[in-house]
């Protein structure tokens, strides 16, 4: 019995020591977890100092496309404070905690010099620097970026309308162009047949036809002409339609992603981002309001109805670009669209570039390419690129100012507003060209010379020029 009472306590103490190995094990848990909460904390800040920073980066590129700085004092301005309302309120860095955004912009020169804050070599290069804090940590990049001036100089003049195949004219339909000492300046290629009714209009403008005009007027009703019609491609040059494919193609897959619940896509007032914006899907706009954007990426198709306006300065569409509604200014600036493009409804589009692989339809009301023919009309070119599509025109009282170009199919014009102004500029079809009932289409030499003058000034990235530098 004694032997036991010599052992009294043991398991007290064992206990003692196993409380104490697990306060130490709990001790250097809360440690390690903090540790890493800490170091987790950091990461998530230093991520989202680059993110801030690359922000800025997005944001002063298109500051530069809309005022390139080409003289002392104009200096593009990224305004911190629509900087901060692309994003959520609880991710972007509070700046009344020391967190920052800063942007500079300053010419290519060797040795750099930061106080040339414009392109004063005229080589149209500049440098975009990005530097943002968040919690303590920072980023800093820069890229060089590099002016783009999109225009169609190069146009051949002097072609109202241009027929890869066959042409029909019916009812009272006209080609129309100025007339110089009672001869026309202006000509209607058909490399093929050319078919028109009696009341068809065509004394405006001089004719070459590859094949037969058939024309109740003519003996016999036909006559062969034989003309030698040269290919489009002398008029619309491959090098010149490739190059408006890569001027269509500069909005930006990046920057900030909405969808149509994304906070500040508010509903129905309208949104304005002053950064470059992404759709991962498809995005319909259909409700009052002003809807402001820089560069618009929208995977997916884009509608666009109702009392809506809709400005952006580059645009892409993946899928197909419909628009209908009411009466509203839409200004879009260098657009590419992977699918159909339907303009319908009473809309007026300020549009310097379309290029499509779709078919291209308009119908109900539209005024595209500005406000008239003027010393400035700002015309628009409308560019087919897909295979066997179709450019149909079937407007009321509307009117397209410009240049409409189907590389892969036939133009058709079945209806208009009856004075034969429905297209002011020029048409140009790989295809045949109908005109029917009381359409036409009048050659402008003033639209065709504005092209060389309606520069669009854009900005990219110069290819392997982005750094992540150290923080300053």
């Amino acid at each position: 019995m004694s032997r036991w009472r010599r052992e009294e306590g043991s398991t007290l103490i064992m206990m003692v020591g196993v409380i104490a190995v697990l306060a130490i094990l709990a001790v250097t848990l809360v440690v390690v977890t903090t540790n890493a909460e800490h170091t987790t904390m950091r990461d998530r800040e230093r991520a989202k100092a680059f993110n801030v920073a690359e922000g800025g980066l997005d944001m002063a590129l298109y500051s530069l496309a809309g005022a390139w700085p080409d003289s002392a004092g104009v200096v593009p301005v990224v305004d911190p404070v629509a900087f901060r309302e692309q994003f959520d309120a609880t991710e972007y860095p509070d700046p009344g905690t020391g967190d920052f955004v800063a942007v500079d912009f300053y010419d290519d020169l060797e040795p750099v010099n930061k106080q040339v804050q414009w392109d004063s070599n005229e080589n149209g290069i500049m440098w975009i620097e990005s530097q943002a804090g968040v919690g303590g940590k920072a980023a800093r990049i820069r890229t060089q970026v590099q002016r783009q001036s999109i225009g169609v100089s190069t146009l051949v003049p002097g072609v109202a309308v241009y027929s890869g195949g066959n042409a029909l004219m019916t009812g009272s339909s006209a080609v129309l162009g100025p007339m110089v000492g009672g001869q026309p300046t202006a000509g209607f290629f058909v490399n093929g047949n050319l078919e028109r009714g009696w009341s068809c209009d065509l004394s405006q403008v001089s004719r070459q036809i590859a094949g037969d005009e058939i024309w109740p007027q003519l003996p016999g009703g036909r006559q062969t002409v034989g003309a030698t019609v040269p290919p489009l491609s002398d008029f619309m040059p491959d090098d010149v339609v490739q190059s408006l494919v890569s001027a269509s193609q500069l909005a930006q897959n990046g920057g900030t992603e909405i969808s149509q619940s994304s906070p500040g896509f508010s509903w129905p007032y309208g949104c304005n981002y002053t950064s470059p914006v992404v759709v991962r899907g498809n995005l319909s706009i259909g409700s009052e309001g002003t809807y402001n954007f820089t560069s618009l990426w929208v995977d997916g198709n884009l509608s666009i109805g109702g009392n809506t306006r809709v400005n952006c300065t580059a645009l892409h569409v993946g899928g197909s670009l419909t628009i209908g509604g009411g009466a509203q200014s839409q200004s879009f600036g260098p657009t590419w669209v992977g699918g159909n493009v339907v303009f319908g409804g009473n809309q007026r589009f300020d549009v310097p570039l379309l290029v499509t692989e779709g078919n291209i339809t308009f119908s109900g009301t539209q005024y595209v390419g500005g406000d008239g023919v003027g010393s400035n009309p700002k015309p628009a070119m409308f560019l087919c690129v897909g295979q066997n599509k179709t450019v149909t025109y079937n407007q009321g009282s509307g009117q397209f100012v410009g240049v409409v170009a189907n590389m892969g199919g036939p133009f058709n014009m079945p209806g208009g507003r009856g004075d034969h102004r429905d297209v002011v500029g020029a048409v140009f079809a790989v295809g045949s060209v109908s005109l029917t009932g009381n359409t036409g289409i009048a050659y402008d030499p003033t639209v065709i010379n504005n092209f060389a003058g309606s520069v669009t000034t854009t900005a990219k990235i110069v290819a392997d020029t982005w750094q992540e530098l150290q923080p300053l």
